[in-house]
């Protein structure tokens, strides 16, 4: 039957459908488009051909059928995931007028599926087939070749499917007009270059996927496809999609999944009448889609449905306001979200942001999606989410938090009381269940017993609230969720918990102990008992108004030492025992003297510290000191008397046991003061002859260190003995022994007595002195650095007129800079009068405080100033000078 023929018919029969019943209608069309079919087989919608290709299964089908097996193979391209009622969209979309309407539920066909592992024709299966309608179905073996040779009209063919064949065409692959669906899949780059659809007016569906086409044929430019609905190209290496098809105003969806693209094609991003629903870039290489932010473009995509899933995007801008409902941003880089990225996106409903680096959300990100549905970001590294960072909906939302890193539940900003509406997944999230969680766990005890109900406003519409029993418990999958920390409680259940009595603490608490609060007596219990430990902890956790038990028996390592913690004072109860101890400090003994409880049983003490005799324990109620080696001889013969003091707090007294200088062990009350052999009074004169030694040298000392220079001048003066000096310079070459540094008001005393003194035969000085020993002519500044470098000392004359002559204060920066540069060069100060510390430079004012000054009133004022000069005066003889 010729197939135009029949859709006239059909057209003409549309405007008749009012004068007869549309059920007589569908009978005739049957009876017309299938004469030979009985009313039996019209009945089923499938069964076996006998006339079939050699090698090939035949399969008797209604075009509705064929269309539903494509579908539903295709529904995970056309963004099933992201996409509700896709089945039902796709088959509206197929079959969207009154005549295909018509042809999918009475029009029959036969599926022809072959399997070939050798070269074969196609038109060799053509004249073989049934001459009625078909759907081809070949798949080929180890890439075997198919012919493409077809000489004439075939048969109407629906369906085309050919998958992992290589197709050799001489000349153009032409798709016959009735054929609504191509699907070629893993064929030969070249084969899509021939390929022909001047004649496929009816197609609706174009696949070609998984055939390495680095780009879209030009030659597909040309034709024109006016019912074509779905275009997919997944798989191949495209780079860039050019339109080459044209999208025309049916076209529903374009799958450009797992191909090369870094960008959303720009033929699509700026077509401003593109009426697309469904587009889909995931497994591609795009790290930006500013095409879709409003800060990059003027329009916004008409895009409903957009999938990114799997791609290298990291930044996400403001949104342009668009139709988007579903958007996939899954397995993407992006790390953070922020304010108002969705505000303009106000119809999404379902969103994917799972398996991305999301440590942040901003403050209400979803605050504009009145109609959101679901939310997943599962899979990233959120570490709180707050109140006002959930949705807010008309709508049951559910919100998918697991894998994250959230040490508690969601919303614990309100008390774990959700956003309205809010069904929330969050297990696999590495839960602390210590005394925080205590608020989740009373949430959940309230919950339960009134049988809470997360009421759903609905004001507008029925001015009154309807209430939804299905929302009573918003943590949907918390009966799964477990403990990460404490350790001990890893992969306990979250529920399973019981808080009522005591609450695990996890800050702070060390990492091979466990640690609680006692909630009826607010004490913190820290059990670090059966662990390999050589020391005790460095921290505990603290808190206002807590006491600590500490349990640490049976330690595998050791404690050998028991040492002072910063804690200590704060332990109220210590248990201590099977640590193999052998030592306790004294410091350790002197910070537990508020203790009440002490169990030391059965370690390897065997002597405590002295200390212990002069500390009071006042709150102490419990000791325990049996199963120690405790040794008695002369530095312990004061313990059995200590514990026979102590008698009335120690716990198995009479087990407690000590061993003698001569090796038999003894009850401590067994022991009296004639078990020591030790002559106390013949150390008496050799300790208190060591002590005044002690005291004597110690007060010497004192008075040498604090007098030291007056010493060493007396000795430099008596026997010309220098000890201690560290001032000996190795260039004996310089050309004076001191440059002397003065105030001119000062010039009468420099000249008529420093001068006179020191360069006397009998102390045999050389000085450099401005009036007389600068040279002549050159500038101040190059003088000074001259006589400064010249000289083995500075000696610096400070008087009140000093500190007001810029040119004296800078000889003395000067020489402070030789000094801290050079070992060899030394800064000498001598006080003349009472000077205004007040007006001292701050450099001179530091250099005071840290050095050793003279004082010309002083009356061995020049004895300590011939010590402090350079050893050794320049050979020179200072008569011969000018």
């Amino acid at each position: 039957m010729n197939v135009p023929l029949v859709i006239t018919v059909m057209l003409v029969m549309t405007f008749r459908v009012h004068h007869c019943q549309l059920t007589d209608l569908q009978k005739w069309l049957t009876n017309l488009l299938n004469p030979s079919s009985s009313s039996s087989s019209s009945s089923s919608s499938s069964t076996k051909n006998t006339s079939c290709p050699h090698g090939c299964s035949c399969t008797r089908m209604t075009l509705g059928t064929l269309v539903d097996n494509y579908i539903d193979l295709v529904v995970p391209q056309l963004g099933g995931h992201i996409r509700p009622n896709i089945s039902a969209e796709a088959k509206e979309l197929l079959t969207r007028n009154f005549i295909a309407a018509l042809l999918v539920n009475y029009t029959y066909l036969t599926e022809i599926k072959c399997r070939r592992n050798e070269t074969f024709s196609l038109q060799r299966i053509l004249e073989e087939s049934p001459t009625r309608g078909m759907a081809l179905d070949l798949t080929c073996a180890d890439n075997a070749t198919l012919v493409w040779d077809s000489t004439g009209p075939p048969p109407p063919t629906y369906s085309i499917k050919i998958s992992n064949c290589f197709i050799r065409a001489a000349s153009p692959i032409k798709i016959p007009s009735t054929t609504w669906i191509v699907n070629f899949d893993r064929i030969n780059a070249s084969a899509a270059n021939k390929m022909d659809f001047s004649a496929a007016w009816m197609l609706i569906a174009l696949s070609v996927t998984n055939s390495s086409i680095t780009h879209v044929p030009e030659i597909w430019r040309r034709y024109y496809i006016p019912k074509l609905v779905f275009i997919n190209l997944e798989g191949n290496s495209l780079t860039d999609y050019n339109c080459s098809i044209k999208i025309l105003p049916m076209v529903d969806t374009i799958n450009l999944n797992n191909n090369a693209l870094t960008r959303i094609p720009h033929c699509i991003a700026n077509d401003k009448d593109l009426n697309l629903s469904h587009l889909s870039l995931a497994g591609n290489a795009i790290d930006n889609i500013s095409e879709l932010f409003q800060d990059e473009t003027n329009h916004s995509m008409k895009v409903k449905f957009l999938n990114f899933h799997n791609n290298k995007i990291t930044e996400l801008g403001v949104f342009h306001k668009s139709m988007i409902s579903s958007l996939d941003l899954s397995w993407n880089n992006i790390k953070t979200l922020h304010e108002g990225v969705f505000d303009n996106l106000q119809l999404l409903k379902w969103i994917d942001l799972s398996h991305n680096h999301i440590s942040y959300l901003s403050r209400g990100p979803f605050k504009q999606q009145y109609f959101l549905q679901h939310i997943n970001l599962s899979h990233n590294q959120l570490t709180e989410v707050t109140f006002d960072q959930g949705p807010v909906s008309i709508h049951i939302v559910d919100m998918d938090l697991t894998y994250n890193r959230l040490p508690y539940p969601p919303f614990y900003d309100t008390g774990y009381i959700s956003p309205r509406l809010t069904k929330i997944t969050i297990a696999n999230n590495p839960f602390v269940c210590d005394c925080n969680m205590d608020s989740f766990y009373q949430f959940m005890t309230e919950l339960n017993r009134t049988a809470y109900l997360n009421f759903v406003a609905l004001t507008d519409v029925l001015g009154s609230y309807e209430m939804d029993n299905s929302l009573v418990q918003p943590y949907t999958d918390i009966d799964s969720a477990k403990c990460y920390e404490p350790r001990r409680e890893r992969s306990t259940l979250v529920l399973s918990m019981n808080m009522t009595v005591k609450c695990p603490v996890v800050v702070g608490c060390p990492q091979s102990c466990t640690c609680y609060n006692n909630k009826r007596n607010h004490q913190l219990i820290g059990n670090c008992s059966y662990t390999y430990m050589d020391s005790l902890p460095l921290n505990f956790p603290s808190g206002e108004k807590m006491s600590f038990f500490v349990s640490i028996f049976n330690n595998s390592a050791g404690l050998k030492t028991f040492d002072y913690r910063s804690y200590l004072p704060s332990i109220s109860e210590l248990y201590a025992t099977n640590a193999s101890i052998e030592r306790i400090t004294a410091a350790a003994v002197t910070a537990m003297q508020n203790i009440r409880v002490l169990h030391l049983h059965a370690n390897l003490l065997s002597e405590l510290p002295p200390v212990i005799r002069n500390i009071t324990f006042k709150n102490l109620q419990s000791l325990t000191l049996h199963g120690n080696p405790w040794q008695c001889n002369c530095n312990t013969s004061w313990f059995p008397k200590w514990v026979r003091d102590n008698k009335q707090v120690i716990e198995s007294y009479d087990e407690v046991t000590c061993t003698m200088a001569t090796g038999i062990s003894k009850s401590i009350d067994a022991i009296s003061s004639a078990d020591f052999d030790c002559d106390e009074e013949s150390y008496l004169p050799l300790v208190i002859g060591f002590s005044i030694l002690i005291v004597v040298t110690t007060l010497s000392a004192g008075i040498v260190y604090k007098y030291r220079l007056e010493v060493r001048v007396l000795l430099y003066t008596r026997f010309n003995w220098r000890p201690f000096d560290n001032f000996r310079l190795k260039d004996e070459e310089k050309q004076f022994d001191a440059f002397v540094s003065y105030s001119e008001k000062d010039y009468q005393w420099v000249v008529h007595t420093l001068v006179n003194e020191l360069e006397a035969p009998k102390l045999h000085r050389k000085l450099c002195v401005h009036y007389r020993d600068f040279p002549v002519g050159a500038p101040v500044v190059e003088n000074i650095l001259w006589a400064i470098g010249s000289s083995r000392c500075t000696l610096l004359l400070l008087t009140n007129d000093f500190l007001q002559s810029e040119w004296c204060m800078y000889e003395f920066r000067e020489a402070h800079r030789s000094l801290l540069e050079s070992k060899d060069n030394k800064l000498i100060i001598v006080l003349k009068g009472d000077v205004d510390r007040r007006e001292v430079d701050e450099d001179l004012r530091a250099y005071l405080r840290t050095h050793t000054y003279l004082d010309v009133r002083d009356k061995w004022f020049w004895s300590k100033l011939d010590y402090v000069l350079p050893a050794g005066p320049i050979k020179e003889d200072v008569e011969q000078r000018v």
